[in-house]
């Protein structure tokens, strides 16, 4: 299963940055930043554990993302109340 960036519609632009998401793909959400050069997100990945960034969907195997997804799942379920 792919998708390329211009098929994922827009849901929030302004000058230099454009967030791109489409729900209900295959079992997942799959979400597209652009932002300007220079932008540091390591802080936004270092608070969040739920983020995976990719720089090409084009390089996505969902299988092997699905299988990441659920092995957190499992993970929460287990060590998480």
């Amino acid at each position: 299963m792919k998708i390329n960036k211009e098929d994922i519609p827009v849901t929030m632009q302004s000058p230099g940055m454009i967030m791109r998401s489409q729900p209900n793909y295959g079992s997942m959400t799959v979400a597209f930043n652009e932002l300007p050069k220079g932008i540091d997100i390591a802080p936004c990945s270092r608070a969040s554990n739920g983020c995976i960034y990719i720089q090409k969907l084009e390089d996505i195997d969902t299988v092997i993302l699905i299988k990441m997804v659920k092995n957190s799942i499992n993970y929460f379920k287990k060590n998480i109340p």
